[in-house]
């Protein structure tokens, strides 16, 4: 079953760790920490986001031979995302699931934080009552 709950974002934001899966909550603090950072460099104009935390982390994080060509791409992307919701609003809701009755974000941990940082109010979430509901209808989640 799917239902639709309209949330606060500074309730979602403020509490990730009661809505966010475990192994999303490093890279999410280190989101929340750096993130605004990066909104600075991008806002002022500058070009030179290699300089940031955000991006040294995402480049600690790759593997392979194109890691700083996929670090910007990732960087890149998310800034889109927030420039597109900033412009736009938010096109897409956040879906959550109930596990162990509690919900829990699955897709939409960005979209929170580029909400928060524009302090917008609130967020549409979808809300799937299992993983299964979740899987019938959206692709398979990497839980790793």
């Amino acid at each position: 079953m799917i239902t639709w709950e309209i949330k606060k974002v500074n309730d979602v934001f403020c509490n990730f760790r009661k809505y966010f899966l475990p192994n999303k909550q490093k890279r999410l603090e280190w989101f929340i920490k750096c993130f605004p950072e990066l909104l600075k460099y991008f806002e002022s104009g500058k070009k030179e986001y290699e300089n940031t935390d955000y991006f040294q982390y995402l480049l600690v994080n790759r593997k392979g031979r194109r890691k700083i060509e996929s670090a910007r791409n990732e960087l890149q992307r998310e800034l889109r995302i927030f420039l597109s919701i900033k412009e736009n609003g938010l096109i897409h809701p956040v879906d959550i699931v109930i596990i162990k009755k509690q919900q829990t974000l699955i897709r939409g941990y960005r979209r929170i934080c580029d909400l928060y940082h524009l302090k917008r109010d609130f967020v549409p979430c979808r809300i799937f009552s299992s993983i299964d509901c979740f899987h019938k209808i959206k692709p398979t989640v990497s839980w790793e």
